[in-house]
Parts: C-alpha cells; structure tokens; sequence
C-alpha cells in the first residue's frame, strides 16, 4: 500500500524541495503541474520530469529540441530514483458469477482478452503502432536494443532507459481509483 509518509516518499519530496530551494534550478512558487509544464515548453526551465503520456504535448511544442533521458542516478545514496511508471493500471475479473453477474463463459473471454493484451507480441504492436510503452521487460529491452526504434520515436530510448530503473504502479483495487483521478486533477488550478 502507497504510505505519503514513508522515509523514501520523504527523500522524493527532499530532492524535489533541493531543486528549487537548495541549488535554485526550479523556480519557487509553482503551484500547478500545469505551470511547470508551460515554463518548460515555452523554453524557461530546463527540464521537466514527467512520463510518456505527455511526449506529444512537448513535441508540439518543442519538437527536435527535446530530450528524453533516465533521471540522473544518485551518487550520494548509491540508488536510483524509481518513480512509479503508470503503464497499464491492470485487469480486474470478479470470478464468482454470484459477485460479478458474469457467466463461465464470458469469465472464460475475459481472461483470454486479458492473455492476448498483455502478451510480447502485442506489446510490441501497440508500442509501434499507438505509442504504448511496454509492461514486458522483455519487450522494453528488445525496443531499446532496435536501433530501428528511433524512426518510430526517437525518444523511446531515453524512456526505456527510464522504465529500467521505476516501480511499476501498484497493481490493487484502491489505486485503480487514486491514478486515474490524480491524471485528472494535475491539470486543473489548485
């Protein structure tokens, strides 16, 4: 379970905080994610920290001048930073009938859906054809490892370089109802 008040959600906010207050490379004062992300896109902070859902916002707005790359390693602690990494949010099937009101039969299909969404192959497919990066770490490296990748997006190496070192969102019930609602607010004025 997400605990806001763990040692390592307090160190996250600490280097956050150091960005702005300690080595002044964010400016103080932002309030929105929406503001950071303006500040960027319209050259005024240098970086941005934030995942693939949205590249073709600052593609738009940027297009060659971006760059993706991994979140720099910490040398003073001998770790990674590991953000959650949103991916997929998950499936969930009610297996007793009694509780879903699902037949055998459609329980059967939505677990062969579920088989056919999450398998290499289609991985590979929606991340060529729509941009969905992989849960499959087997897939990520095959695509960092394509050199033929940077035609379909060149920055895919730097998210994938990214994806190696994340925490994959919490696979529960509870933050099924937190991610999708936390997407929603980030654009809307505190």
């Amino acid at each position: 379970m997400p605990v806001l008040n763990s040692s390592q959600d307090i160190a996250a906010i600490g280097f956050l905080y150091n960005l702005t207050y300690k080595y002044h490379i964010s400016p103080p004062g932002l309030t929105t994610m929406t503001e950071q992300e303006d500040m960027f896109m319209d050259n005024e902070s240098a970086f941005m920290i934030d995942g693939p859902w949205d590249q073709s916002m600052y593609m738009a707005a940027l297009g060659n001048d971006l760059g993706v790359t991994a979140i720099p390693y910490n040398n003073q602690t001998g770790d990674w930073p590991e953000p959650i990494w949103g991916g997929s949010i998950g499936y969930f099937i009610s297996s007793p009938p009694q509780a879903s009101g699902a037949s055998s039969a459609q329980i059967w299909a939505s677990l062969k859906f579920i088989e056919m969404a999450v398998n290499a192959t289609n991985q590979w497919n929606l991340f060529v054809k729509a941009g969905d990066f992989p849960s499959l770490k087997s897939v990520a490296n095959e695509i960092y490892t394509n050199s033929s990748i940077t035609s379909i997006d060149p920055l895919a190496p730097g998210w994938i370089s990214q994806e190696q070192h994340t925490q994959i969102q919490p696979n529960f019930v509870n933050m099924n109802y937190y991610w999708p609602q936390l997407r929603n607010i980030r654009r809307q004025p505190l």
